[in-house]
């Protein structure tokens, strides 16, 4: 049996089924590197179990399209700029819309005719991105409406939530034929959170199964990279490391440095985000770039490079060093070391979530323990082979993962597996460790609080911001009232003179016909 198929040959059955799949995916000048492999290999699990009709649900059809070589359908389109009252507002629109039966659109159509729907993996469900909330539960919505499976794997849930998206998250869960969470953290919230907690699985990351292939090979070989490379990806964001983004660069550029000195070996600044266009440098690539400039000269910068072409030179790799959460998915499933530097809780957790898969959650240094990296890197050199033999296992699992999906598909019924079940941590018994493991529950609180004290200045934001449009919109009611009522009084004052005017008038015409009768009677007498 291989990693991505349970059966030499699919089924006639696996054959005809169709699936829609949702993922972070098809951004016009952002390639995300690990939410775009997440859903690559979605695509890829269920080619190999006979799944030939698959439609993705995309930011941008076209490039989504033109990428992956399948059909493609626009999301809902929850945007960014969107106040939490519209965005509420079109969520229920959508769903009076499909209780009316005037629902349209292609997502609609494409979920109405599937077999089965799929969120692919991702860290989206969490107060820190709504919207993504919102998109994932639109998407849960209409395949419950038509009464089409919904199958969620490989979530990070949280780790903040406030009340509404706890709840949205939670009719999510519930509507899911099973729900796949990455690490511990988050299985245990779904549970918390799930009617039936039995569906609930700890799995690992989705991209455990990703693998380069030749074509890539080539493409990476082309690069001359070296033989003895370190592959480091940050982030644009800095983080809770406390410096400013002109800081941020050359403190970079010295640890990799220092590390290419220590390793002997030539560092490769692979980038997770931005444009495919090498010219169009942003995000991750632009500060890739600024370190490169700010180093010595033993840092090459490379341009965005999709997941299949990236995991290609990471096989090469002695070293993986990260702010990016999804190389401590792919470097260990490669046997390759890798040190995870968290810059917040929702990076602590993923982070150590996925390390902890296979044993190696104390190689995630929080950002505030910054000074320990350089020893904590060559600890990880020093004991990656004993969680090479884990990660086979775990992608081994994951296939099976998969396997339980297409069987629920195709026979209406989920049966398992079992839940995934990680070694005992390695024990790693070094100064920089204990001081690493002694800063991360204060770091991961304290950058808890700062998550929570920004949602919360921004939902007073809005608050405020919703007040001072009501009280405009009195001001300008007033404002109108008084126009009017100046302009009533204008019109009484004008009646009031019309008024005395024909009044004066009928007085003179009274006194003239008065003066005239008594003409007439002198007249006569």
């Amino acid at each position: 049996m291989s990693a991505t198929s349970a059966e030499d040959r699919p089924s006639g059955r696996r054959a005809q089924l169709r699936a829609v799949v949702l993922g972070d995916i098809g951004r016009v000048d952002n390639y995300h590197l690990g939410d775009e492999a997440m859903t690559e290999v979605a695509i890829e699990q269920l080619t190999a179990r006979g799944v030939r009709d698959i439609t993705l649900a995309a930011v941008d059809p076209a490039t989504a399209q033109a990428f992956y070589g399948v059909p493609a359908v626009r999301q809902f389109g929850f945007a960014w700029n969107w106040s939490r009252q519209k965005v509420e507002a079109a969520l229920t629109g959508l769903t009076e819309a499909l209780r009316d039966g005037t629902a349209t659109g292609p997502l609609v159509e494409a979920v109405r005719a599937a077999d089965l729907v799929v969120i692919a993996g991702g860290g989206n469900l969490t107060s820190e991105y709504p919207l993504h909330v919102y998109e994932r539960v639109a998407f849960s919505r209409i395949a419950a409406h038509f009464g089409v499976p919904l199958f969620v794997t490989s979530q990070t849930v949280g780790p903040v939530l406030r009340a509404r998206e706890r709840d949205l998250v939670t009719e999510i869960i519930d509507a899911a034929v099973c729900f796949g969470a990455r690490e511990r953290f988050s299985t245990e919230l779904v549970r918390e959170l799930a009617a039936d907690p039995e569906r609930v699985r700890l799995t690992l990351d989705d991209g455990v199964l990703l693998r380069a292939d030749e074509s890539a090979r080539t493409d990476a070989t082309e690069l001359n990279l070296g033989e003895r490379i370190i592959v480091a990806s940050f982030a644009a964001d800095q983080g809770a490391t406390g410096w400013s983004r002109e800081e941020y660069a050359p403190k970079v550029a010295r640890l990799l440095d220092e590390l290419a000195e220590a390793l002997d070996a030539r560092v490769v600044l692979a980038p997770h985000t931005g444009g495919l266009e090498p010219a169009a440098a942003s995000r991750d690539h632009q500060l890739g770039l600024d370190i490169a400039a700010a180093g010595s000269g033993a840092i090459t910068a490379l341009p965005v490079l999709p997941a299949r072409e990236y995991l290609a030179i990471l096989e090469a790799a002695m070293l993986s060093i990260s702010t990016r959460y999804h190389p401590t998915v792919f470097a260990p499933a490669l046997g390759v070391p890798t040190v995870g530097i968290a810059m917040s809780q929702y990076s602590s957790v993923r982070m150590r979530g996925a390390l902890g898969n296979v044993g190696l959650e104390r190689f995630v240094v929080p950002a505030a323990a910054w000074d320990q990296l350089v020893p904590a890197s060559l600890d990880a050199v020093a004991n990656g082979a004993p969680a090479a033999e884990q990660a086979r296992s775990a992608a081994g699992y994951q296939a099976r993962w998969w396997d339980a999906i297409v069987d629920a598909a195709e026979r209406g019924r989920w049966t398992g597996p079992d839940e995934y079940r990680p070694p005992e941590p390695i024990d790693v018994d070094a100064a920089w460790s204990v001081l690493s493991e002694r800063i991360a529950p204060l770091f991961d609180t304290l950058t808890a609080e700062r998550v929570v004290a920004k949602l919360q200045l921004e939902e007073a934001a809005a608050a405020l911001a919703t007040a001072e449009s009501r009280a405009r919109e009195e001001r300008l009611r007033a404002d109108g009232l008084e126009r009017r009522l100046a302009e009533l009084g204008a019109e009484r004052d004008g009646l009031r003179g019309q008024l005395a005017a024909a009044r004066d008038r009928r007085i003179v015409k009274v006194a003239d016909t008065v003066g005239e009768i008594a003409r007439r009677v002198r007249g006569r007498g």
